[in-house]
């Protein structure tokens, strides 16, 4: 799902963003923050659960897929397209199809790292297995 989500955001052309095909850390250094403008997006991350636990025989399981983006911007200068980038990247879910699928969605946070303005976009896919 990481190359779907990679393919999509590239797809978009934005104009005062870039797009890395690298992930967003390098040996525990963020590059986003090293490289600001430029999008990030993360391996993905599967957690398998229970969704129906049955006593008499096997359970019917759920997997959820985690991919997560990443990009930084200067706080004290946040480009004019800022909130338009964010809600196209995260209508990414919208252009995967997850089979047997229960769920997407995708959730923006933000957080400042000194003068940066960090943004992740995290991912969610949940589909019956």
């Amino acid at each position: 799902m990481r190359s779907d989500i990679l393919a999509y955001i590239k797809g978009l052309k934005l104009k005062n963003f870039s797009t890395s095909d690298e992930l967003p850390f390098s040996s525990g250094t963020e590059l986003y923050l090293k490289n600001p403008k430029r999008i990030y997006v993360d391996v993905e991350q599967v957690e398998i659960t229970a969704f129906i636990p049955l006593l008499n025989s096997p359970d019917v399981d759920q997997s959820v897929h985690t991919v997560k983006v990443y990009f930084a911007i200067d706080a004290k200068q946040l480009p004019a397209d800022y909130a338009q980038v964010v809600s196209l990247i995260r209508l990414a879910k919208d252009s995967i199809t997850v089979p047997h699928g229960l769920g997407k969605d995708a959730k923006s946070t933000t957080d400042y790292v000194n003068d940066m303005l960090v943004t992740m976009i995290e991912f969610t896919f949940t589909k019956l297995i």
